[in-house]
């Protein structure tokens, strides 16, 4: 998961910095160049921050969901409305941060990275949509063969007698 997550970010940082102008080809003087390499440092470096709270963000959310949806399932509705309140706290932290964020980087820094990790998570819950169908057609046999199988049986197996159990000795009359 960290792994999946630091790729995510590694490619959403070089889109980052593919998309955005060489300013230091542009510079004049090489004391212009030196700075505005450095924003450019400083650029990627708030880009990969951003990437880190987003992905941080949505395991939060997730977790806040499934425990939730848990504590439901049990009854505990003191818990779900702690949750509750919790989550809409984290929402609205989040929120703040982002758009401090979004102040440091600009804003056509920033919609091209949400744009682009947008579009990446896009591609992720298609993925794993597709692994789980694949899955699911994997595990489940063809409609043809599963009554042909279930006739076979039906036809090897002796007929027996219905026949009722025997009284018992001694019991009520």
């Amino acid at each position: 998961m960290r792994t999946r997550n630091a790729i995510l970010g590694s490619a959403v940082v070089l889109a980052l910095a593919a998309t955005a102008p060489m300013a230091s080809a542009l510079a004049a003087t090489p004391q212009e160049s030196a700075r505005s390499s450095a924003d450019e440092a400083q650029a990627r470096e708030r880009a990969r921050e951003v990437v880190r709270r987003e992905n941080d963000s949505v395991r939060r959310r997730a977790r806040v969901e499934r425990l939730m949806a848990i504590y439901e399932r049990r009854g505990q509705n003191d818990r779900v409305a702690q949750l509750e309140r919790l989550r809409q706290s984290d929402a609205t932290a989040h929120r703040a941060t982002m758009a401090r964020l979004e102040q440091d980087l600009g804003t056509d820094r920033y919609e091209r990275l949400r744009n682009t990790m947008r579009g990446q998570m896009i591609a992720r819950a298609q993925a794993q949509q597709q692994q789980r169908e694949r899955a699911a057609a994997a595990t489940r046999e063809p409609r043809g063969a599963d009554t042909r199988a279930s006739e076979a049986r039906a036809d090897t197996r002796p007929q027996r007698p219905v026949s009722r159990p025997a009284p018992r000795s001694g019991s009520r009359p």
